[in-house]
């Protein structure tokens, strides 16, 4: 078995005169095929391998495929297995290499594939950000807002990202909300939230707000800045893309104050619930990327990973400020246009998430070796 990487488009290419064959149905896998873009997939695949459903009969778009356990891939001469894992991911990776597979078999797997970017951008746009920026063509407001609801003492790793921004960005206001100066009761999501102790939840809702009526930029606090945010200060507002599908705004965003975008988001949380089991929701309906992501489409932006500005809106590819994958959480895609490194410190995480994270296979090591 040879394993193989691409870009997504590549993918569906290349695989347009060959069987697929799915390792891995749960949710990972639900979510590829819910994307209408993604359906060409599904058109090549000829049989379903899951070792906890093996035996199972299952029907995808009006079809039935029995389901069969990893080692019912010896049998297969050539092919083509895309590997859907998510949090069995590695053990799954270590169960195929050890099928000792034909060499006519290739393996992609899912969240590698999205981690390639293909380097779309509009050079009309970079030009604009290579342009200096001044106070005749500044429009976002040399403000960094940040939150720290906990009351705890910060991480040496968040004061480091802080001292990074007051490094390349000396001459900004740096504003840090928290219960004493920020209301946290606006409405019921965030009241839960903060109740409940689920503090990025609490800041999901909180950066929109102030950055609606203050204007300037947001960090996480987990955000390390490796250059200036001047050239973004010439925009009514920016946004980077934290995966090739979904915006991150922990990644970094700002915007002129009172922006409609801004209000159209924060009016999505005005009957928001939260649940405080939020470990048990699925995550594409609770964590805001997944959130937000239908809104931005509505205002003429392509959720599809590129370089765009639109109406004064820049939407910056994830390699400028999210070179970490916020799946494997390990650094793929740092180059020269990288402005800076979201390190995705997950607060929303359990102390299992967190443990797995720990002993997981280097992914970027992986990745540099594949053909």
């Amino acid at each position: 078995m040879r394993t193989v990487n691409a870009g997504m488009d590549r993918f569906i290419g290349y695989i347009s005169d060959k069987n697929l064959y799915i390792y891995g149905i749960g949710d990972i896998y639900q979510r590829l095929m819910s994307r209408e873009v993604y359906h060409p997939i599904h058109e090549r695949v000829v049989g379903y391998i899951d070792n906890g459903k093996a035996g199972q009969d299952i029907e995808v778009f009006g079809k039935k495929y029995h389901v069969y356990d990893v080692g019912f891939l010896q049998s297969v001469g050539q092919g083509v297995v895309l590997l859907c894992g998510e949090k069995y991911m590695d053990e799954m990776y270590r169960a195929l290499c050890g099928q000792q597979l034909s060499d006519n078999i290739e393996c992609f797997i899912l969240p590698l594939i999205w981690t390639v970017t293909d380097g779309r951008g509009d050079m009309r746009i970079k030009e604009l950000l290579s342009e200096d920026t001044n106070d005749c063509n500044r429009k976002i407001d040399k403000r960094i807002h940040c939150f720290w609801f906990s009351g705890e003492k910060k991480p040496r790793t968040y004061q480091k990202c802080i001292d990074s921004w007051r490094k390349v960005c000396p001459d900004y206001e740096i504003i840090e909300w928290n219960a004493d100066n920020y209301d946290c009761n606006k409405n019921i999501f965030m009241k839960k939230a903060y109740e409940g102790k689920k503090w990025a939840f609490v800041s999901d809702y909180a950066r929109l707000d102030v950055i609606y009526h203050f204007g300037g930029i947001y960090l996480d606090m987990d955000v390390e800045l490796l250059k200036p945010l001047d050239p973004l200060l010439k925009f009514k507002a920016f946004f980077n893309f934290g995966t090739q599908y979904e915006i991150d705004l922990g990644s970094g965003f700002g915007s002129i104050k009172n922006n409609p975008l801004i209000g159209s988001l924060l009016q999505m949380y005005t009957d928001q619930e939260f649940c405080d089991e939020y470990e048990n929701l699925a995550l594409d309906k609770f964590v805001q990327p997944a959130l937000i992501k239908e809104e931005f489409p509505k205002w003429g932006i392509r959720m599809d990973g590129s370089m765009q500005l639109v109406d004064d809106m820049l939407l910056l590819p994830r390699k400028y400020y999210s070179p970490v994958d916020d799946f494997f959480l390990q650094n793929f895609i740092q180059c020269d246009d990288t402005m800076g490194i979201h390190h995705y410190n997950a607060g929303w995480w359990t102390k299992k998430n967190h443990e797995q994270r720990r002993n997981r296979l280097s992914w970027v090591d992986i990745a540099k070796r594949l053909v």
